[in-house]
């Protein structure tokens, strides 16, 4: 939940917590396809036990505010994705052999939505249908509906004590998941159509009044510009990687110490800078940035388009232009500007039985 915290305060849970939930909705989804002809012939049983691991491994690369510092595209940044991987085929690789009886490997191709390795010897026929089954299988694990959204919509709704994520019946829309006529995706019935579509305004609402509400956005963005000047005036980023291992605690108070430990160096405004931040929202007396104003593509499509979807260091030199313009310290004026890739999108096949045919929504 990142930040979320600091304007919702019972949106404290984990992403253990997540993905047990995660887990309990993929046995779900798994009972209600089993009465579908089709899927039963494409995913085998072992193939179905993958996807229940898989779903409890979701998020094991997830480390401390990783979508934050990903967004900062830092070079050398170990991804959460590869970070999973590493711990799938590194620590665990022995467990999952042995309790689970499954190839490591297959957990990561799953992970990432990636083809499976041919086996030896192993017939066009049936290399084409494993691969149709991890792909059915990592659409039920990440896609326009699917297990990761719908527990974490419930979860931090209910965390963070707002109605948001929960104005949809999750237990119609599980209902009504179906293999689409080509067989090659997940579709729903038409009686799950207006739960599908509930589900992704919950989605919408959930970003515009609780993930990106203006108080978590100065924190994120506050958050941000600390850890790069610690990144420009330190150029090391081997404390990035030991962020991995640490918990959120762990991980402002290793920023903290940084600075701290660098305040004897020559040349080192940018650490202070970065100090007065993380004090800021780390220590005593939280002091968040003011919304000075904000700025939509529908409002401001050409400011919006000059800015938006721009790389992070492009976006600090702009607000750097600024607080010259305006004759005030450098850090005094934050632009934050999502990733483009977090625009919220939706498509998914709606299939009507009783004619047929299949209508994309």
């Amino acid at each position: 939940m990142g930040f979320v915290r600091f304007v919702y305060p019972g949106a404290t849970h984990t992403r253990f917590e997540h993905s047990l939930g995660v887990y309990r909705l993929s046995l779900l989804w798994l009972k209600r396809l089993a009465h579908d002809r089709r899927f039963v012939e494409i995913v085998r049983p072992e193939e179905a036990k993958l996807l229940i691991l898989t779903a409890l491994l979701h998020d094991i690369g997830h480390f401390p505010y990783c979508h934050l510092l990903e967004d900062l595209k830092i070079p050398g940044l170990v991804s959460h994705e590869q970070a999973a991987q590493d711990f799938i085929l590194g620590e665990l690789n022995e467990q999952i052999c042995r309790d689970w009886e499954l190839d490591p490997r297959n957990v990561c191709d799953l992970l990432v939505k990636r083809d499976p390795e041919r086996r030896l010897a192993e017939s066009d026929a049936e290399y084409a249908r494993r691969k149709n089954a991890f792909r059915l299988l990592g659409s039920i694990l990440s896609g326009p509906i699917d297990v990761d959204k719908m527990d974490y919509l419930m979860r931090d709704s209910l965390g963070a004590g707002v109605p948001y994520g929960r104005n949809y019946d999750l237990d119609r829309l599980v209902g009504s998941v179906c293999l689409n006529m080509q067989g090659d995706g997940i579709a729903v019935t038409n009686k799950g159509k207006t739960a599908a579509e509930l589900m992704v305004f919950a989605r919408y609402v959930m970003f515009s009044e609780v993930y990106w509400h203006h108080a978590s956005r100065a924190a994120t963005v506050m958050f941000q510009r600390a850890v790069h000047r610690l990144i420009t005036f330190r150029n090391d980023l081997s404390f990035i990687g030991k962020l991995r291992r640490f918990s959120d605690r762990q991980v402002e108070s290793h920023l903290l110490e940084l600075c701290q430990s660098s305040e004897s160096l020559p040349n080192n405004q940018p650490c202070r800078s970065a100090q007065k931040l993380l004090n800021a929202l780390f220590g005593q007396e939280r002091r968040l940035f003011k919304r000075l104003g904000e700025f939509s593509s529908m409002e401001s499509p050409s400011l919006y388009k000059r800015i938006a979807g721009r790389p992070y260091q492009v976006v600090c030199n702009i607000s750097d232009r600024l607080a010259n313009k305006f004759g005030v310290h450098d850090d005094q004026i934050l632009i934050d500007a999502p990733p483009a890739d977090k625009e919220v999108e939706f498509k998914i096949d709606v299939l009507f039985r009783k004619f047929r045919q299949s209508s994309g929504r």
